[in-house]
């Protein structure tokens, strides 16, 4: 069972970084008793049968569809990955007690997460937030790095992103805002290298090498598995058989990859058109424009699209006063908008639906109103997903489709492909 590509926690933090970083490094130089974290039994589903094709197409093979999910649709807030992250055992002489379960590997992967997101969005003038702790993290990681029994393995760095903290930490771009930079400062960048070299000497090319096996594992066990990306004709993720989809559906703030991602968390239909979760229509809005229809009402919003007869989803006249799940693309433009991937935002109910056709250019523009239902995460606590281990996520799916376009022969078209892929028009 893999750990390392499992999201830390899930998407809104549930408790304030500062004690948790605390705990964090209580958790490294305190020994404790007991056996690595409980697993979740997977339960048996049917095979996923159905390719989503890049663009938004489905075809099934003649065979049967995947069972009704089993969680409810506004189920609370969960990771994406159905499995409990737990520390897997490597062979090797001398077990490290981060594989015997002394390390809590969900914990130190959510102080993680919580410390780089507060990292990377720090843009305000001023000392780093929770710096203090920060050091003594670091300091109880290097403490480790000499005791005679080290706590921390090469499964602990992957699960827990640690390579990648380090990374943020020492990244140019995420330096604060002083000058000039404070001792504190200093001291951090300075464990930090001093962390980096002890973990490159000690595990060598295992250490440079870590993106290769989450790749690895993201697609074997990780939030890829049941899909692959498709190099013929126009590239993209598809569903395949293989694993079974997973059981738990959808929740919000749930994050994803692709809409075949999206998929084998317990949707059915065969077409983009007519995905179901739980008995309600699934409404993807993956580009065109949508606005907020004014301060007096945040959670009205207005979606416009424009393209051809192909484009537009006929079905939804059907549905106007019924609730939808929403799921947002990071080619919306929208203030709601996911900075990459795809975001499921909760449940709306479809106020008003309209459709012309303007005869000169032969375009359609489908125009609806939609309100968000009451009681869910607010969308303002929801723009902090994806997460930072979310994004690491997104750039190994960059690094396989690259290996995959080259496997296929079309390794020059990849940069081409890559930019129409990701540009995007943030202007709203």
């Amino acid at each position: 069972m893999s750990v390392a590509n499992s999201p830390a926690h899930s998407p809104v933090p549930s408790r304030p970084v500062t004690p948790a970083l605390k705990r964090g490094a209580m958790c490294i130089t305190q020994s404790r008793a007991g056996s690595p974290a409980p697993t979740r039994p997977s339960t048996p589903a049917s095979k996923p049968n159905v390719k989503f094709a890049a663009n938004n197409s489905i075809k099934s093979p003649p065979s049967s569809r995947p069972g009704t999910p089993r969680s409810k649709p506004n189920a609370a807030p969960a990771a994406d990955n159905p499995e409990a992250p737990t520390a897997p055992t490597r062979p090797g002489p001398r077990p490290t007690p981060s594989e015997t379960g002394s390390v809590n590997i969900p914990l130190l992967a959510r102080i993680c997460d919580d410390i780089r997101a507060s990292v990377v969005s720090h843009r305000t003038t001023g000392r780093w937030p929770h710096i203090t702790a920060l050091c003594g993290l670091l300091s109880a990681f290097l403490g480790d790095e000499d005791s005679p029994q080290t706590r921390i393995g090469l499964d602990t760095i992957r699960a827990c992103r640690l390579d990648r903290l380090l990374d943020d930490i020492l990244d140019p771009a995420n330096r604060p805002i002083e000058s000039p930079i404070s001792r504190e400062f200093a001291e951090l960048e300075r464990m930090a290298r001093r962390l980096q070299r002890k973990w490159m000497g000690r595990f060598g090319e295992d250490y440079s090498a870590l993106d290769d096996v989450r790749c690895r594992e993201m697609t074997r066990t990780g939030r890829m598995r049941g899909v692959r990306f498709d190099t013929s004709g126009r590239p993209g993720w598809k569903v395949v058989g293989g694993d079974p989809p997973s059981d738990r559906g959808l929740e919000t703030g749930n994050w994803f990859v692709s809409m075949a991602g999206a998929y084998i968390q317990g949707m059915t239909g065969d077409s983009i058109e007519n995905l179901s979760f739980g008995g309600t229509k699934v409404l993807p809005i993956l580009w065109g424009k949508e606005e907020v229809m004014g301060p007096d009402h945040p959670d009205l919003v207005r979606y416009v699209r424009d393209g051809k007869y192909g484009d537009m989803i006929f079905s939804l006249i059907s549905h106007v006063g019924r609730r939808v799940h929403l799921l947002r693309g990071y080619k919306l433009r929208s203030p709601f908008a996911p900075a990459a991937g795809i975001r499921y935002d909760g449940v709306y109910t479809l106020r008003s639906y309209a459709l012309k056709l303007d005869p000169q250019t032969e375009t359609y523009r489908m125009t609806l109103t939609s309100d968000r239902v009451p009681g869910q995460i607010p969308l303002e606590t929801l723009k902090i997903v994806p997460r930072p281990a979310e994004l690491d996520d997104w750039r190994l799916c960059d690094r396989i489709e690259e290996k995959e376009m080259i496997r296929a022969g079309r390794g020059r078209k990849y940069a081409a492909w890559r930019r129409e892929e990701h540009c995007v028009n943030v202007s709203v």
